[in-house]
């Protein structure tokens, strides 16, 4: 028996979703070399230290401890979220980044941000609380779903924004950016930019179902978006990942 939904949090979404989405929503195995975790994976050394901010219900630190054996700590506000995290015998402190701040002395390898900050009002007060949870040698990583995607260009040409339960259209995004609104904002919050990548989103259904993408064998369209990625990244990533070290950090060689 599934406990009565919560009124307040349904009223967020009347209008916009049938119903208030489910928090576990984004419980699922990690997805491929080129889409977000594994384009995160890329930039943890092995046996890092790394803090897993907005960690969810742990898709990324369970991936992360595995492949990199990294000593890997979740902060995750949300109860129920982070309860399933701890049951898949991850480390989770329950709570926010300033009240983790608060209770520690640990100092990390990498801070990781795997969209976070599109859920937040104002992401400065996470991304300086971060800074200080850092080695003077840590990078922060943080990805977010780009606002200015093919798709969602071609939905306003058409006069569409329709939100959706996940991807691009979640409705529980507050923020949206683009490579560029991004780097301003990391570099703002005291960060010098020294990485950026994008993923593929090979999964959004545009690349199954719609013309030209469906006149293209399998074999070769997957191969034709990672180059479209790494050319045009503005329009064809789905999710821009920056790393970025504290300004005051010297550079890693």
């Amino acid at each position: 028996m599934t406990a009565p939904a919560d009124p307040e949090q349904i009223s967020q979404f009347i209008g916009i979703l049938p119903k208030a989405p489910d928090p576990l929503r984004y419980d699922h195995p990690p997805d491929g070399p080129e889409e977000a975790h594994g384009s995160l994976l890329k930039w943890v050394p092995q046996g890092a230290s790394v803090l897993d901010v907005g960690a969810g219900t742990g898709t990324f630190a369970e991936l992360v401890k595995r492949e990199r054996n990294a000593d890997v700590m979740c902060v995750e506000p949300d109860a129920p979220r982070s309860e399933r995290a701890r049951q898949k015998g991850l480390a989770v402190f329950t709570g926010t980044i300033q009240e983790f701040d608060a209770s520690t002395t640990r100092r990390f390898d990498v801070a990781v941000l795997a969209d976070v900050i599109e859920h937040l009002s104002y992401a400065a007060p996470i991304l300086s609380s971060i800074r200080t949870l850092l080695k003077k040698d840590g990078h922060l990583i943080v990805s977010v779903p780009n606002a200015a995607h093919w798709s969602i260009r071609y939905a306003l040409f058409r006069g569409r924004f329709n939100y959706d339960v996940t991807g691009l259209m979640d409705a529980t995004h507050l923020r949206w950016y683009t490579l560029d609104s991004l780097k301003r904002l990391i570099t703002a919050c005291g960060y010098v930019v020294d990485g950026e990548a994008g993923t593929l989103g090979a999964t959004l259904p545009a690349y199954h179902h719609r013309f030209p993408f469906t006149a293209i064998p399998m074999r070769y369209r997957f191969k034709m978006l990672s180059r479209l990625v790494r050319s045009y990244p503005g329009v064809f990533s789905l999710q821009h990942i920056i790393r970025a070290r504290p300004s005051e950090s010297p550079a890693n060689s």
